[in-house]
């Protein structure tokens, strides 16, 4: 989606169709090259502040350090923006630079030969400031897809005032938290807030049990092999999952609640809990600052002999990638470096985020939570990518699905682990690969 925009000059009309191309084709080419400006357009998903400020704000650095290039920037709801960009590179018309959270999406992107390899144009200094964790999800061998900004790791959220005042301790164990959430229920407050509208928040239920049970080796090789999916370890996540379900944890309209929703049901106090990423902090920071007072945090609970007690759900949550349809790579990385650099970054952690950097000075206006955050980030075992980023787009919808189903007891733990098992055995027959 590069464009040069210049004026052409008058074309004299000639009598045949063959020569007014020929004179159209030669104006374009002697196009005075002083007037010429560059346009790259850039697709995100920040719609609200103070994360959109922050880009918006990066943009304009960008543009004044680069007066020749102008960036047309179009940011577009989580949700639908999957979809979008899906339609668009499939298309043949991809944005010049676009959002990616890294992981299997981005990968098929790079096999297809959709994005462009950034190695190239990245020094040393750069790539240091960078998290490995995080670009581990951005590249495959040396090729680097995509430049991360943000990173995630999923949490118990939850309400200390309201815990204090039911005597309630923050859970340390599941056994513990479903104790609480059953204690939660007699006393007529909601346990968990759930909107799980998209499948995804349900998702870090389940995920979360899978690592707490078999640790990040023998999960990861489930998730490079789905088609062992009917194991009685994962059948027994999914059981979890009923269980929470049984025991009242949830909002009567969970599964046709949105995130947004969920968590205004946590900030107003009408919930005790919530499990959601990091950026649960910067969504209060905007929306309910006086809820801060109120909201702390913990890890997800251990799963008593689990293997995984010490491995942290989390991902990229915002990565840039470069089209390779991009007529002016070199340009588009500059606005990649912008958008990684110190000031963009610290911006970030100010408002609740975790930058996928190293920073050169801890954030001095980031609130206390974000400290917890980044503890429980540095002193886990391990990062598990969120399983949806892990598969490939059809199991990932496939995976966000039965978890919905498994929740509305539409489906069976046995049933759901077959049913997933079924479908990667047939995309791995369709594809003629392992996937």
């Amino acid at each position: 989606m590069t464009r040069r925009v210049a004026p052409v000059a008058p074309v004299v009309m000639v009598a045949f169709v063959a020569g007014l191309l020929s004179v159209v084709a030669s104006c374009k080419k002697t196009k005075p090259a002083l007037e010429e400006k560059t346009k790259l357009v850039f697709w995100h998903i920040q719609t609200s502040d103070p994360t959109k400020g922050i880009i918006d704000a990066a943009v304009k650095r960008f543009e004044a350090k680069h007066p020749g290039v102008q960036v047309e920037v179009v940011p577009i709801k989580n949700d639908p923006y999957k979809t979008k960009l899906r339609v668009a590179v499939g298309a043949g018309q991809a944005p010049d630079i676009f959002h990616t959270w890294g992981g299997a999406p981005l990968a098929e992107y790079a096999e297809a030969g959709a994005v462009a390899d950034l190695s190239g144009f990245m020094d040393d200094e750069w790539r240091a400031r960078l998290l490995p964790s995080a670009m581990a999800l951005c590249q495959k061998g040396e090729a680097v897809y995509a430049v991360p900004q943000d990173v995630g790791v999923v949490v118990l959220w939850f309400n200390e005032t309201l815990l204090k005042s039911e005597g309630v301790p923050p859970p340390e164990d599941f056994s513990s938290w479903l104790e609480s959430i059953k204690y939660l229920r007699q006393q007529d407050v909601i346990p968990v807030a759930l909107g799980n509208k998209e499948g995804w928040p349900g998702a870090f239920l389940f995920d979360y049990s899978l690592e707490r049970m078999l640790g990040r080796e023998e999960t990861s090789r489930l998730l490079n092999d789905p088609t062992q999916w009917e194991d009685d370890r994962v059948i027994e996540a999914y059981g979890k999952l009923q269980t929470l379900k049984d025991a009242g944890a949830f909002q009567e309209d969970f599964n046709a609640a949105g995130y947004d929703q969920s968590r205004m049901l946590f900030f107003t106090g009408r919930s005790a809990m919530t499990i959601m990423g990091s950026w649960l902090l910067a969504h209060c920071t905007k929306e309910m600052p006086d809820f801060l007072k109120d909201l702390s945090l913990t890890r997800f609970p251990q799963v008593e002999g689990g293997a995984g007690n010490g491995t942290v759900l989390g991902g990229v949550n915002s990565a840039f990638a470069v089209s390779s349809s991009c007529q002016e790579k070199s340009i588009a990385v500059e606005l990649l470096r912008e958008l990684t650099s110190e000031e963009t970054l610290t911006a970030w952690a100010e408002a609740g985020r975790l930058p996928a950097a190293f920073l050169d000075e801890p954030p001095t206006g980031a609130p206390r939570q974000w400290l917890d955050l980044k503890k429980i980030l540095d002193e886990a075992d391990s990062l598990a990518c969120y399983f949806d980023q892990s598969f490939p787009p059809r199991l990932a919808e496939k995976h966000k699905e039965l978890i919905q189903r498994v929740l509305m007891g539409d489906q069976t733990p046995e049933g759901a682990a077959k049913a997933f098992a079924q479908e990667a055995k047939a995309l791995q027959s369709e594809t003629g690969m392992e996937e």
